[in-house]
């Protein structure tokens, strides 16, 4: 009995033993692993310590740290000084605006190569005197080849070397300036032609009234023999012989797929020249020339689809009805013209 308790003993102490290796080997590893991080650490701040020293000596003075950063944004730069507005630094951005060295600016005032005119610095003084700073301020310069430039500057207060200074990035925006101006001009023109007055010959298809310019209108004459021309459209009804001229025909009516109508005594053909040419087109009746101002013309709604649409300018507002205004260049097409014998 003894002897089995003993062995049982045994057993237990070399479980234990076995167990404590483990734990040992265990113990090991882990201070190995916090070793091997503690080295790292200490590479990771001797690394640091070295980029930190190589910035350090690739700048080692603000002067050269803020060149790095002025010569690398893609803005123009200028620092100058405030009271005399002479020029301490430029970026190459800011030389290709105005076109000129940096020796041509660097020593120079800016309101003797900047500015339009030495007075418009002013605006930007009392902006910073006002608002310690200045956004978005708008001025006029001139190229080193004479030619006028629309700015936007921003410009903040800056110590540089010991004086007291501006630093004011500048934004060409003399593109969109002049693409206004030529929008300015469009409105202005297209108001002045709402507001003139044009002639307007007005006649009739069908239950429809209609009208074309009356500066392209030759003559009007009462219907006459029409010739054909073989394999013309069926709209162009031919050709007619007028005081010795030869003058092709088209029927407005069937040009716009209307109905054809027996000709009587009150149709029409209005003569009509452009570019030139001379066309004669049958129409209904004439009925009036007709005074219409520009505003009184709108174009045509866009839920209209229909063919020859693109010969309609606008509809005319008369009285308490419309008047569609057609153009005579859209109303032949080129393949069409080809077909008539002008």
């Amino acid at each position: 009995m003894k002897d089995e308790k003993t062995e049982q003993l045994l057993r237990k102490i070399a479980e234990v033993e076995k167990e404590n290796a483990v734990l040992k080997e265990e113990n090991e590893r882990l201070n190995e692993e916090k070793g091997d991080l503690e080295i790292l650490i200490e590479m990771s701040a001797e690394h640091s310590d070295g980029v930190e020293q190589a910035l350090l000596d690739k700048a080692d003075s603000f002067k050269e740290i803020s060149d790095v950063i002025l010569q690398t944004i893609p803005v123009s730069i200028i620092i100058s000084r405030i009271s005399d507005s002479t020029a301490l630094y430029v970026n190459d951005q800011f030389c290709s605006l105005l076109g000129l060295t940096k020796e041509e600016i660097i020593g120079n005032m800016a309101t003797d190569f900047f500015y339009e005119k030495p007075s418009d610095r002013q605006p930007l003084i009392d902006a910073i005197e006002k608002n310690g700073c200045a956004d978005d301020l708008e001025l006029r310069c001139r190229k080193a080849d004479g030619m006028l430039l629309w700015l936007t500057v921003f410009s903040r207060p800056l110590a540089f070397n010991g004086e007291s200074c501006l630093l004011t990035a500048v934004y060409d925006k003399s593109e969109r300036k002049r693409a206004e101006e030529e929008i300015r001009k469009l409105s202005e023109k297209l108001e002045a032609q709402k507001k003139q007055i044009k002639k307007y010959l007005v006649f009739n298809l069908a239950d429809t009234r209609y009208a074309i310019c009356l500066s392209e209108v030759k003559e009007i004459t009462e219907m006459m023999p029409v010739t054909r021309v073989p394999h013309a459209p069926d709209f162009i009804k031919g050709v007619v012989n007028l005081r010795g001229r030869i003058i092709p025909v088209v029927d407005l009516r069937l040009k716009f797929d209307m109905e054809s109508d027996e000709y009587t005594d009150k149709n029409c053909i209005i003569i009509t020249e452009t570019e030139e040419k001379r066309v004669g087109m049958i129409v209904d009746t004439v009925s009036e020339v007709l005074n219409v101002r520009g505003e009184d013309i709108e174009e045509l709604p866009l839920i209209y689809e229909m063919r020859n649409i693109d010969c309609i300018s606008g509809i005319a507002k008369a009285g308490d009805g419309v008047i569609v205004i057609l153009d005579i260049q859209s109303l032949l097409r080129e393949e069409e013209l080809s077909l008539l014998p002008l």
